[in-house]
């Protein structure tokens, strides 16, 4: 059995588990920084990380990674605009937002794979 894409997965699904704790509950960090803060770094760290992870898993063919990278970057963006919009918006037009966000996200992802297809590139 071939564990090193096991041990990626893994490692990714707690790195991302992690991430995403201490970006809703910035308490728990040594950080000597006041909780929102922290909470907002982490929310940073993690959008930056999944889509790295996404790359990286991309361009080495890591079909786990780039599979849990992008439910954590969703996780990462709805939590974003929830602590963004959630407020301050009201909630039908939230819920609006978030599902245009999503069709234009997957127009986007279907065309760059088109193109990608086009190329020979294997998707």
């Amino acid at each position: 059995m071939d564990f090193p894409p096991i041990y990626r997965l893994a490692g990714a699904i707690v790195f991302f588990l992690c991430v995403v704790s201490l970006a809703e509950w910035g308490i728990p960090s040594y950080l000597p920084f006041h909780g929102e803060n922290i909470e907002r770094l982490y929310e940073f760290v993690g959008l930056v990380t999944s889509v790295g992870a996404i790359w990286l898993g991309i361009t080495r063919h890591w079909n786990g990674v780039v599979n849990v990278s992008a439910a954590a970057f969703v996780v990462f963006l709805f939590t974003r605009l929830y602590h963004c919009w959630w407020d301050w918006m009201p909630k039908y037009l939230f819920f609006a937002a978030i599902g245009a966000l999503g069709i234009a996200l997957v127009l986007i992802f279907k065309r760059l794979r088109n193109q990608m297809a086009q190329r020979g590139v294997p998707v």
